[in-house]
């Protein structure tokens, strides 16, 4: 695994850099050495930098100017830091500071190496079931905390998904685009205005779910059967898939609350003792 890969969430269509371009360094607000460059997206760019104060490790993702010229994209973004601050869950990562002035507006978060979950597959191939079963738990586990605080992601992608070097699976920031209906090539079966933003990310699981298992991207799926790729799926996750997948907002899981519940009762494997089998050694 390169140890050179930074990443976090993908609203924005991060171009993940995996050897990073280094640029000027600067100090952010007094307190963050910003050190080079890892990645960038449409609205906003991310970098690793130094913590000063408390001697760590950090990734900030700081909006391009154009984007804090933008009072409603940059009040998105200021809410979008507040909410997730908010969350305490091993498997959310952690939003650790925000501001906004004339150096610009970013949001200081929790720096994790891993790799995301679109990476993996690209490169090992589908998940075994021991993994994906990890992976699904996790996930929903830490988006069910955010639907508990009425908070809906609107981004769950594998691209928003990373495993980390120990094994343990993180869902990374919502990003500018919070609040957003529609996840990254993930193609809804009703229209936007139709449903709340719950049942619109258990159905973005059931992609993730086809996704890591199969290797298919489930964004074709209006082109392909669904019964023929669900075939391809173990149970019991074609059931939890087929519920989450439902064309019908109102025959899916009503929250990820509910589908986590589902999930630990199907699975019953909440934690499994290696879990690092199906990962890349460091």
């Amino acid at each position: 695994m390169n140890k050179d890969l930074f990443v976090s969430g993908n609203p924005e269509k991060l171009t993940l850099v995996r050897q990073p371009v280094l640029t000027e360094s600067r100090v952010l607000a007094g307190r963050y050495h910003v050190r080079r460059l890892v990645g960038r997206g449409e609205v906003a760019d991310l970098y690793l930098a130094d913590d000063l104060f408390l001697e760590r490790i950090v990734a900030i993702k700081i909006l391009h100017q154009e984007a804090v010229d933008d009072p409603a994209l940059l009040e998105r973004f200021r809410r979008s830091a507040i909410a997730f601050a908010a969350l305490r869950s091993p498997h959310l990562v952690n939003m650790l500071d925000f501001g906004c002035g004339s150096e610009g507006a970013y949001v200081v978060m929790q720096h994790v190496e891993g790799e995301t979950i679109d990476h993996e597959v690209a490169r090992a191939g589908p998940l075994s079931k021991p993994c994906a079963e990890q992976v699904l738990s996790q996930v929903v586990a830490g988006l069910a905390e955010m639907h508990r605080r009425g908070i809906a992601h609107g981004h769950v992608h594998s691209s928003n998904i990373l495993l980390d070097r120990r094994g343990d699976v993180l869902l990374l920031d919502r990003g500018v685009a919070g609040g957003s209906r529609r996840a990254p090539t993930s193609p809804l079966p009703e229209t936007d205005d139709a449903h709340d933003d719950f049942s619109l990310d258990v159905f973005h699981v059931g992609v993730l779910l086809i996704f890591i298992l199969t290797g298919v991207d489930f964004g074709h799926w209006k082109q392909r059967a669904n019964d023929e790729v669900l075939a391809r799926v173990p149970e019991p996750f074609a059931a939890l898939a087929r519920r989450a997948l439902a064309r019908d907002p109102h025959d899916r899981y009503s929250s990820a609350v509910v589908m986590n519940a589902a999930v630990k009762a199907a699975l019953r494997a909440p934690r499994l003792p290696n879990r690092r089998e199906a990962l890349p050694e460091p």
